[in-house]
């Protein structure tokens, strides 16, 4: 081949290559619009699009968007969420889509304001009401009362009144979620109808419009229930209400089993009847088995008949979505649900009365766990009057977890004064109000863990061990009666106590109910409601500290377990355990900083950062406050690496997190926002920027002033480094005032950690005293240092530098003498120690060599 030739080759290689991976490459981005239903197609402008694998998008002027998914191929399954203030998706069952193979496939999504759907849901269904009740008073007054089936005939009057008034809301919701700029004629149609108060005419011209592939599912249904129509199916059919009453004897004495054999057959021998399928959806869902549950709740759908049914359905539909990882479309179910419930009082006002109340509990649980403090209490509040007000026992349990809720909507926002009246409340309501024989024993064990989780808040873990005891105790006969059910609480109650036993350092007690939890967890692991990778992990991660407190060989197998939680459960469902990945990398980044493996710790804490910023950010407080833990610690790792011009953004960046922290819940965050002021305080008197390290002293200096509950370190802390500024400044009556300071709020104390500082305090008061050549005072704040320094344990790493700062203290008196001798020998003491750790300890080292040089050649 000849040299032009092989040239032209090459060239043709290269400038068809980009055309050839222009084609091969696979697509993976999902192009949509979204609309405005009912308005001419008008495009939405700024709704958020997110979906998990994708960076969230903003829809542009034209209503476009376009997510990117790096990681997942075309041909995958995803599902799409959508935010435009309080507006809602229409063709909600679109969100879960496949990425497709061609970039030209487009999707689009129909949006409406939630207020104007329940503005004309709420007009349709007046409409349509008194359209009915004109047609049948029309229809009685035709009928002439001196004829003999007069009775007759009024009752299928009645009956078919009753029956048309039931299913007016789900005609009414049908009406208002249509969208009309796509709709075909006899929909539009149907439509004038309807709001011409001909409902007859319009119900049936919107059957008529359905779609034909939806006849053909309603007929192939048909006809299999036409085939299950033989023998069998008529006797069982005759013994209907025996069935269901043997159903519920199995449960009543927990043989599932046979209860799952008789309701399976309920189901299927009675196709057409909601309540029978729906009855064993809702069993499946006490199973746990999410996914059959859905299943047949979902073929329970066609066969509603009335706004009740549709109601229960919504309530269950809820319950099961929440459940499934990634898929956030519980909440508008149970809105659903309580939208329909204001009706169906209408029907019945007490006999619904219960299952509202219930509805208006999840959601103010689920509000509480969104952070969204006012709707929660809102329903919360609103259910608790609505059982208040029956004063009937039938409402004596729903009572007493409302009672538990609203303790527990205070303890999230640290309220632990609140949270204890509502939880002694509801334990008071528990003792006079026993309701079952077999719930006794259940029922105390609720407040008592919710009295356990008051008493972490206040620091109280003797206390919190205490109801641990009493929960665990109650779980553990409850368990001996029904097993399956109560043995599912013991993996959190063994944790409890552990926890408890931990905090107060009780390490060797602690670790047989921690490992009693995971055996617990094997055990039951096949059970949902274990499907709980944040106790896991939480179990884990103490199972480490424990380990590491007790310098056993376990510690790295329990810190790897610990990981591989978070990894688990974010692999899993990548929206809600976001958050619970992030914290695990955190935290174990926390411990290789305190190991002082800054490289590990970086890239950890660097790997969370990147979680917490594609996190739902419905939850702001919690998202800002994780995000300023890692960068502040992240600045701390770059510091102790040398790299201070890298670490400084990190720290603003945390104080700018801290700002806005406090601003929206002071008590809540304090201790987050106090971390970052501190750290820049230090940052920038290392610095010799005094000016701006006084100003983030006085920020901590503040938080720790409205603090519900004074905390002497946090004072001590912000005064030992106010003293230090003055002290290097040469401003040594205000040092000695600062420091001073300090020694006040130790006082007393037995904390180690603290009589530390306190000792340090007494050598910073002796350091100024010599610059003050105030001989007497630094050799009694010396005698104080060293009572100190006599109170701790001297095996103690963490504290043999105080001896070293003692002896350079006495080195500078005896400088100060010219008795160099000694001098010296102080010098080398301090010395001695400070070599240990010289990467600790650079800065005194430095400062005790500079001495020396100034000590004359003898």
């Amino acid at each position: 081949m000849n040299n032009r030739r092989l040239a032209w080759l090459i060239l043709g290689a290269v400038s068809l290559s980009p055309v050839i991976f222009a084609q091969t490459k696979p697509n993976n981005e999902i192009l949509g619009k979204v609309y405005e239903i009912n308005s001419g197609n008008k495009p939405v402008f700024a709704a958020q699009v997110s979906a998990s694998g994708a960076n969230s998008k903003t829809t542009d002027s034209k209503g476009v968007f376009d997510l990117s998914f790096d990681q997942i191929p075309p041909g995958r399954t995803v599902m799409i969420s959508l935010s435009y203030g309080d507006w809602r998706v229409i063709n909600d069952k679109e969100r879960v889509t496949k990425i497709p193979d061609d970039r030209l496939d487009t999707i689009s999504y129909f949006m409406c304001s939630q207020k104007v759907i329940d503005e004309k849901r709420a007009s349709y269904y007046n409409i349509s009401v008194a359209s009915v009740a004109k047609t049948y008073k029309a229809r009685l007054n035709a009928l002439d009362p001196t004829r003999k089936d007069f009775a007759a005939r009024k009752k299928n009057i009645d009956e078919e009144y009753a029956s048309l008034t039931q299913q007016l809301f789900s005609y009414a919701e049908s009406y208002a979620t249509k969208n009309y700029d796509r709709a075909s004629v006899l929909e539009k149609r149907s439509l004038d109808f309807f709001l011409q108060g001909n409902l007859p005419k319009a119900i049936a011209l919107l059957e008529q419009g359905k779609p034909i592939q939806g006849m053909k599912i309603a007929r192939n249904t048909m006809d299999q229930a036409q085939k299950v129509v033989d023998a069998q199916r008529k006797l069982f059919l005759l013994h209907l209400e025996e069935s269901k009453s043997l159903a519920g004897y199995y449960l009543l004495h927990f043989d599932y089993a046979k209860a799952k054999e008789v309701y399976l057959a309920i189901a299927t021998y009675d196709p057409d009847s909601f309540g029978s399928v729906y009855h064993y959806a809702m069993f499946l869902n006490d199973q746990n088995d999410t996914q059959e549950a859905l299943t047949w709740l979902e073929r329970s759908r066609p066969l509603v008949k009335d706004s009740v049914q549709m109601m229960i359905y919504y309530q269950l539909k809820g319950e099961l979505h929440q459940q499934i990882p990634n898929d956030t479309s519980y909440l508008a179910n149970y809105r659903a649900a309580e939208s329909l419930s204001h009706y169906v009082l209408l029907i019945d006002p007490y006999y619904y009365q219960p299952r509202m109340v219930s509805i208006e509990r999840h959601l103010a649980e689920n509000y509480l766990s969104r952070q969204e403090f006012p709707i929660a209490k809102r329903y919360y509040f609103q259910a608790l009057q609505r059982c208040q007000k029956q004063n009937d026992p039938a409402f004596a349990d729903l009572e007493y977890q409302l009672l538990l809720g609203i303790s527990q909507y205070y303890a999230c926002q640290y309220r632990a004064d609140s949270a204890l009246y509502w939880a002694n409340s509801a334990l008071q309501f528990q003792a006079k109000t026993p309701i079952s024989k077999e719930q006794s024993a259940l029922d105390p064990a609720d407040a008592y863990s919710q009295l356990g989780l008051i008493a972490i808040l206040k620091n109280d873990y003797k206390t919190n061990e205490h109801y641990a005891r009493l929960v665990l105790d109650a779980h553990l006969k409850s368990a001996v009666k029904n097993p399956k059910s109560f043995q599912l609480d013991l993996p959190s109650d063994y944790y409890s106590l552990g926890n408890s036993l931990f905090r107060q350092g009780y390490y060797k007690k602690a670790k047989p109910y921690l490992l009693s939890s995971l055996k617990w967890f094997d055990r039951l692991k096949t059970a949902h409601r274990l499907n709980q990778p944040e106790l896991l992990g939480t179990v884990y991660g103490l199972l480490a500290n424990i380990a590491d407190e007790l310098k056993t060989p376990d510690q790295k197998f329990y810190e790897e377990k610990y990981l591989a939680a978070g990894v688990k459960a974010y692999r899993e469902d990548t929206i809600r355990h976001a958050q619970l990945y992030g914290k695990l990398l955190t935290n174990y980044a926390i411990t290789c900083y305190r190991r002082s493996d800054y490289a590990l710790a970086i890239r950890y804490f660097q790997t969370a950062i990147g979680i917490f910023e594609r996190m739902n950010r419905d939850q702001q407080g919690i998202y800002n406050s994780l995000l300023n833990i890692s960068h502040c610690f992240l600045g701390k790792c770059y510091i102790e690496l040398g790299r201070d011009s890298d670490a400084l953004p990190h720290l603003l960046l945390a104080a700018s997190l801290s700002d806005q922290l406090l601003k929206d819940d002071f008590s809540a965050f304090a201790d987050d926002a106090d971390l970052a002021y501190n750290e820049l305080a230090n940052y920038y008197s290392v610095n010799q920027s005094f000016e701006k390290s006084t100003a983030y002293y006085m920020k901590d200096l503040n938080i720790a002033n409205h603090q519900s509950t004074k905390d002497p370190s946090e004072y001590m802390t912000v005064y030992d480094g106010l003293g230090w500024l003055q002290q290097q400044q040469h401003k040594l009556d205000s040092a000695i005032f600062y420091y001073q300071q300090v020694v006040t709020y130790a006082a007393g104390s037995v904390d180690p950690d603290i009589v530390f500082h306190l000792g340090k305090a007494y050598c910073n008061l002796a350091e100024c005293y010599t610059e003050q050549q105030n001989r007497e005072h630094a050799n009694t704040s010396l005698e104080h240092a060293q009572s100190s320094f006599q109170r701790l344990s001297a095996n103690d790493p963490e504290f043999e530098t105080l001896p070293a700062r003692i002896n350079a203290v006495r080195g500078d008196i005896a400088l100060q003498d010219k008795s160099y001798k000694t001098a010296k020998n102080y010098y080398r003491l301090a010395l001695a120690v400070y070599t240990r750790h010289k990467e600790k300890n650079a800065s005194p080292i430095r400062r005790i060599n500079e001495k020396l040089k100034t000590i004359p050649v003898q």
